[in-house]
């Protein structure tokens, strides 16, 4: 687990695969971290809507 992305191992398996392939600079995680969680946020309300609905 990596403190702060998320406690499922799909999810950071996910993360880090983007970084791979992106080949980040530690200078870009920041910015990848921030548009990783922003995406996981919106499917988690999306979800949440459609459960609603």
């Amino acid at each position: 687990m990596i403190y702060g992305i998320s406690e499922k191992r799909k999810d950071v398996e996910k993360f880090i695969d983007r970084l791979w392939r992106g080949n980040a600079l530690p200078v870009d995680m920041a910015a990848l971290y921030d548009d990783f969680v922003s995406e996981r946020e919106l499917e988690e309300e999306q979800s949440a809507v459609l459960t609603v609905c």
